[in-house]
This record gives structure tokens, sequence and C-alpha cells, in this order.
């Protein structure tokens, strides 16, 4: 996912990683209480926030409602990343949104790979 477009508040998109851009696609975890953690965009700081009314996900100053995740169900090609607010699952089929979740769905399917 790429956040590397807009100012303030501004929707992740998913595109081809590119070298120029590299920082935008790249998320850091950050922990925070009782098994949570915020996903932190390396080029601008943001947190994902999956807690809007339109059920998109987008990058925003952290601090806000909607920006905690946890690790949910668990399944050999990945893992959910559930938010704590909505109670519902990351989820990018053709957009980025959160919806309920799902572990059967590729879509909602996400795994940690290191830069190499």
């Amino acid at each position: 996912m790429d956040t590397s477009t807009g100012n303030g508040s501004m929707f992740a998109q998913t595109g081809t990683c590119s070298p120029e851009n590299s920082p935008y696609y790249e998320w850091t975890f950050k922990p925070a209480s009782s098994g949570t953690f915020e996903v932190i965009n390396k080029g601008n700081g943001y947190c994902l926030t999956g807690f809007l009314s339109d059920n998109w996900v987008s990058a925003a100053p952290c601090g806000s409602t909607g920006q905690y995740w946890r690790i949910g169900s668990a399944k050999s090609a990945g893992s959910t990343l559930e938010n704590t607010s909505s109670w519902q699952c990351m989820n990018l089929d053709t957009e980025a949104k959160v919806t309920a979740c799902n572990a059967s769905s590729s879509s909602q399917l996400w795994s940690y790979a290191s830069k190499g």
C-alpha cells in the first residue's frame, strides 16, 4: 500500500513498488497495549486508520481512534489484521477497506516480508 500523495489524511492505495516511493510502501508495527499495535507508514509517519464511516482505510496522524490493530485468524497463507475499533479486517480485494473478517478470503491474509 502507498500513501505518497495528498496532505492530511489520505486514503491508502495499492500499486507497484518503486524505488522513488520506497518509504511510502513500507510499514512498521509499533506495539501498543494488550497485544495491539499501530501500523505506521515509514514515508510520512502516519498511522493506518480503519474506522471510518464508509469503511475506507486511510493514513492519518497517529493518536486517533481506529488506528489500533491486532493479528486475527492465522492461516498458512497469512493472518488477518483486525481493527480494534470496528472489529473488521483489512481487505485489499479491489480497494483498501475494512470488511467483515473472513480468514478464507485471500484479500484479507497478510504476511510479513523483510526488506531485502
